[in-house]
């Protein structure tokens, strides 16, 4: 791994470390436990943790990849289909070629996204609603914020709406209100989409 993808790895381990990525596609991950494994480039687990167990429901993966033809990506993607039991984030750190890009921006699976960077700053990410929130945490000229801040930042007069944070998180309207009705630092108002900070 050159030395460059190593920097870019440990600022990102240093970024989780500050803010974690506290939610997945489908709900906000109270009692976040957040573990590093380097791993040929750096795997992050996000946990819920309660008592007795812990459970994982977000995974990231940065791994540095070389890669000339669009068939070079198959075998990567390939290697990694173990890990998405659980939603994912692979993140791929390298030069873009025409075709790893290409690939990028077509891709598409249920269960994770596929963010490109390199070590210039530039970023690139599938089509899919899910991965753009997620760009944040990986894009180093920007600052992530924890969903308490967002939700926070977005409230008036200490309530929100599940279309208060459709725009924010890519959110479908019933994606918006399940994924609220996760947080337990919110209280629904009855069986209406309003929701307080408690």
């Amino acid at each position: 791994m050159s030395q460059e993808v190593e920097k870019y790895i440990e600022a990102i381990r240093s970024r989780f470390l500050q803010t974690p990525i506290d939610w997945n596609p489908q709900i906000y991950i109270n009692n976040s436990l957040t573990e590093f494994f380097p791993q040929d480039g750096l795997e992050i687990l996000i946990s819920e943790k309660s008592l007795f167990k812990k459970k994982g429901l977000l995974r990231v993966i940065i791994k540095e990849v070389k890669v000339e033809k669009i068939e070079d990506c198959v075998p990567i993607i390939e290697s990694l289909k173990s890990k998405f039991d659980i939603y994912t984030i692979v993140v791929f750190v390298s030069k873009p070629s025409k075709d790893l890009l290409r690939f990028v921006e077509t891709y598409n699976h249920d269960k994770n996204s596929l963010i490109l960077v390199d070590l210039e700053g530039n970023l690139w990410y599938d089509t899919k609603a899910a991965t753009l929130p997620y760009t944040k945490w990986f894009d180093l000229n920007t600052q992530p914020k924890s969903t308490k801040d967002v939700l926070k930042a977005l409230a008036k007069d200490n309530k929100i709406k599940a279309t208060d944070i459709r725009e924010h998180f890519n959110f479908a309207y019933l994606q918006a209100l399940t994924f609220l009705d996760s947080c337990k630092f919110l209280k629904r108002e009855g069986y209406s989409d309003v929701f307080y900070l408690k």
